[in-house]
Parts: structure tokens; C-alpha cells; sequence
């Protein structure tokens, strides 16, 4: 899968630092591990969160993670466990998208748009 854009060369190169060749991105190590401390090893934390949904809820997953890997960041079994707690909750994978390309890339950003453009409107 290749979807590079112009959108993706700038997020890029606004996120590197360092020099040649020891290129790096910007982002804090410390905070990256903290979030994926909170978001992986406390899964108990976000399932109890969504157990007090009552709305309706949708989750787009891209199927590819972080560097394209073949492993989604949510895998499926883990969705599947929230779904069977959660009945409000659906669930679709955004084809032939990663990470990044879900939000950042054409086709995935078209998906993300067209079911923004769906969803109900809450009554206020």
C-alpha cells in the first residue's frame, strides 16, 4: 500500500530533527510510553469507560498499525471483547489504511468524512 501525499510529506518532515543521518522524530519518548502504558496495560480503564456509553458509537480501525505492519493498533480481539460488553458499539475496519493513511491519506480520510457526514444529529 503506498498513499503518499503531499499532506503526509509535510506531517513528516514537521515531525523529524536531529541531522543526517541520525534523523528522529520530535515527539517525547517518555510521553509515547507513558500513552502506550495507559492505553495498552490499562485496557480495564478505556473498557469501563465505554461500559458507561450509552450512545451510539462507531470505530474506525485502520487493519495496518503504526508502520504498516499487518497488526491493527486495536486488534480484533480486543474490539470483539468490546463489542460483546458494549451493544452500541460498531465497529469497521477502513480498508487499506494504516495509522496514518486512515486520518492523513485520501482514502481513508473520505471514509472518515462520509461517516461524520452520517451520523445523527443529537437533539439538543
Amino acid at each position: 500500500m503506498q498513499e503518499w501525499s503531499d499532506d503526509l510529506e509535510a506531517y513528516v518532515q514537521y515531525d523529524l530533527t536531529g541531522e543526517e543521518p541520525a534523523l528522529r522524530s520530535k515527539v517525547s519518548e517518555d510521553a509515547v510510553r507513558a500513552d502506550a502504558r495507559d492505553m495498552l496495560a490499562n485496557q480495564k480503564v478505556l473498557h469501563d469507560a465505554l461500559l458507561q456509553l450509552s450512545c451510539p458509537v462507531l470505530l474506525l480501525r485502520a487493519p495496518r498499525g503504526l508502520l504498516n505492519e499487518p497488526v491493527a493498533l486495536q486488534p480484533d480481539a480486543l474490539v470483539a471483547d468490546w463489542s460483546a460488553s458494549v451493544p452500541t458499539l460498531t465497529d469497521e475496519l477502513v480498508a487499506g489504511t494504516n495509522h496514518y493513511t486512515i486520518a492523513m491519506g485520501e482514502r481513508g480520510a473520505a471514509v472518515v468524512a462520509d461517516r461524520i457526514q452520517q451520523a445523527p444529529v443529537a437533539a439538543s
